[in-house]
Order: C-alpha cells, then structure tokens, then sequence
C-alpha cells in the first residue's frame, strides 16, 4: 500500500525548493598490543647481566684464567643486550601503529545509511534518533532528511519528526476581502501562488480546516506530475498529537505512525472525509489551495519562518 511502495518517496526532490525546506560510538577493538610501554619496562627490567656484573665477573677470575669462558659470557651478553633493545625498539613501533590506527578510525567520521565520508564540503552529523545512544552513529543531511518521520534503520523506533510550519502572517482567506490593503493582498496573492505552484506538488503539506478534517498534501518523489491528496478526521488521532505549540509557533511533527494512519485511510477509504486520492498535481494543488482558502484553515509546510522572512523579502523587493 501506501507505507510500503510510496511511503518512502514522499521527499522534496526539487532544488528550487529544497534550501526553503530546512540530514557514543563504541570502541573500536584491534585486538591485543604486540608490545605496550608497561611490557617493553617489564622486558628491559629483565635484561640478562649488563655491564657491571660481567665486570664483577671478570674480577672474581685470575688474569687470564678462564678467559675464552668470560670473553664468551661478554659476547652472549652482548648478543642478548642487543636483542632486548631491538624488541623495544619494535614494541614501541607497534604502539605508534596501534596509537594511529585508533587516531585514524576515530577521524574518519561516515554516513551509516551512505557510507560516505566526510569531508568539507559533505558533512556528516550525529543521529537524531530519540532512542539510540547518542552519537552511536551518524548520517549526512541528505540521509537525515529521508529519515525524518521514518523508523529507525537500527533500533526500528520512531526516528524523529519531519517538523512542519504553520504559514506565517494574514490568514490566506482574508485576499478576498476587499478591505484588504493593497500591498498585502499582493504578498498574500503571491503567496497563495507559491504554495499552488511551489510547494504542494513537490512537498509535502497539510492544511487543517475548522470543521476537524486534515487534508494532507504528499508529493511522489520523482513524479511530480502527481500529489496524492488525503482527508482524515483529526480528533484521537496521530494528527491531533502531532500538534505542537513552541511559543507563538504553531508546528506539526510528522511522526513515523503518521504514516500508518494514512495507509489505514488508504485501505478503509469509506467517506468522502475519510479517503485517499491520487491526482495530477495541478488538480491536486488546486484541491489543496482550496481548502487553505477556507476560514479558520490551518496551513502547515516544511518552509521554516526564516525562509518565509527571506521569501516574503524578495518579493517585498519586486515591488
């Protein structure tokens, strides 16, 4: 159904509109050391007799009595000095290697989901799963994104919300009064044409109209040419507890069981207020434009107020 042949593909696709629709770790095992600095002192520390006792040996011998014997005994020691130190000498090489190994595979930071490095200009940040140990893994902002009002690829719980923003400023119904001023009904006209040519044929949306009825906006990734259009009670629903108030913002929080929600209206499908559509995406925008036109209509897009300012500042500089 729904979740699982088109769920995934609900994502902005569209550069124009994406920049508007702001994607512990345990330690590495290398296994034991050959030789750490606790063991090269150990090793050292056993050294056969050095210097000083094969001279207090040679004192104990007469002048030229036994002398091959301590002149064997030198050599051997000698020998023996030698390799002591060459084991040293590798011990500490090793940790150097091990030491760098650790370095390397702690700096070398990749995406869990892609795989990809990061480097300057592909950055790779910490999960936002509320369920796995924080920093554990990490995912670049393309990946990020995908995974927004998805599960979790490892722990399967809900991964974390795709936040939507309640459209800022005049209510979009109040473009048809005619007590409107002049340059508000412009910002307004043209706002109402963004979301209609802009938004809600390549993003996701949803516009919650006075009588209690969610009317959903999913875009088919890839296919532009079709939005498939949603209408379900909002009342003990996982709608109802997406609703957020963060201040004087008003948010949705699009969770993984959202998406349940819809494939159940997808198959039940039994009123005109509890139904799922798949229309051409003008048809469909302008299904979706209609009822944000209703009075009392909540709108709510991934547009960020930020972007909206800037938005709202570009047009305001046309004029």
């Amino acid at each position: 159904m729904l979740k699982s042949n088109k769920k995934c593909t609900y994502l902005l696709q569209v550069s124009y509109f994406a920049r508007f629709c702001g994607a512990r770790k345990e330690g590495t095992h290398l296994g034991p050391r050959s030789l750490t600095k606790s063991s090269i002192k150990s090793t050292m520390e056993r050294r056969p007799e050095n210097e000083d006792s094969i001279k207090a040996l040679a004192k104990k011998q007469k002048v030229g009595e036994n002398t091959e014997n301590v002149i064997e005994s030198k050599t051997q020691n000698s020998e023996m000095g030698k390799a002591c130190k060459a084991s040293a000498d590798e011990g500490a090489k090793d940790e150097l290697d091990t030491k760098s190994s650790i370095k390397d595979a702690v700096d070398e930071v990749k995406c869990a989901i892609c795989f990809e490095p990061a480097i300057d200009d592909f950055k790779v940040s910490p999960h936002e799963c509320g369920a796995c140990r924080a920093a554990c893994w990490s995912a670049c902002e393309a990946c990020n994104e995908a995974l927004l009002s998805r599960a979790c690829p490892f722990c399967k719980s809900d991964y974390a919300p795709k936040i939507f923003y309640q459209v800022p400023g005049r209510p979009l119904h109040t473009v048809m009064e005619p007590s409107i001023p002049p340059m508000e009904k412009i910002m307004t006209t043209i706002k109402i044409k963004f979301l209609n040519e802009r938004v809600f044929p390549l993003a996701n949306a949803l516009c919650i109209l006075p009588s209690g009825i969610a009317q959903f906006s999913l875009s088919k990734a890839g296919e532009s040419e079709e939005v498939i259009i949603v209408r379900t009670k909002v009342k003990g629903s996982e709608i109802e507890r997406g609703l957020k108030d963060i201040g004087d913002q008003r948010e949705f929080h699009f969770m993984n069981k959202c998406w349940d929600l819809i494939e159940k209206v997808s198959e039940e499908a039994d009123s005109e207020d509890n139904t799922a559509e798949t229309l051409d995406s003008k048809t469909g925008s302008n299904k979706m434009i209609k009822a944000c036109l209703t009075k009392g209509a909540e709108v709510y897009t991934p547009i960020s107020l930020a972007s909206w300012k800037e938005l709202e500042e570009e047009w305001n500089a046309e004029f």
